[in-house]
This record gives C-alpha cells, sequence and structure tokens, in this order.
C-alpha cells in the first residue's frame, strides 16, 4: 500500500485591521482558577504526608478558593 502525504496544516484566521471594528468591550477578566486547582491537587498530597488525605483535600481547597477571591480583589482594585 502507499502512503499517503499528510493533510496540509489549515490556514491560521485572518485579524482585522479594519479601524471601523471597534475594540472588545472591555479587557478579559483575571481569574483564580489556578490557585484552586493548585489546592485541590497540593492538599492531598501535603494530607497524605500526615495520613489525612480527605482533610488535606478540603483544606486545601479552602486555602485556593481563598487565595483565588484574593486575586481577584487584589486584580480589580488595581484596574480601578
Amino acid at each position: 500500500m502507499a502512503e499517503t502525504a499528510p493533510p496540509a496544516p489549515a490556514a491560521p484566521a485572518p485579524v482585522s485591521t479594519d479601524p471601523s471594528v471597534p475594540p472588545p468591550a472591555r479587557p478579559p477578566q483575571l481569574g483564580g482558577g489556578c490557585f484552586i486547582t493548585a489546592g485541590l491537587l497540593l492538599g492531598p498530597a501535603v494530607g497524605l504526608i500526615f495520613g489525612q488525605v480527605t482533610a488535606g483535600l478540603l483544606i486545601g481547597g479552602a486555602l485556593g478558593i481563598v487565595a483565588a477571591i484574593g486575586f481577584v480583589v487584589a486584580a480589580a482594585r488595581r484596574k480601578d
């Protein structure tokens, strides 16, 4: 059987340079989801060291949520 060449990559989407196109209504929002994820991943790992995986998960998640809220509040204050 003859091998076929892979398909050519798709062309990138065109970028609008038309000055009549308005910019986005608002800038992208900064979120803190990475802090929640880190807490939920690192919490059980630390809890495993102490023999309390569930407690580590709950404490890590809570600390991640607190860090995410703090990050969003700080970003909002910096923007204003």
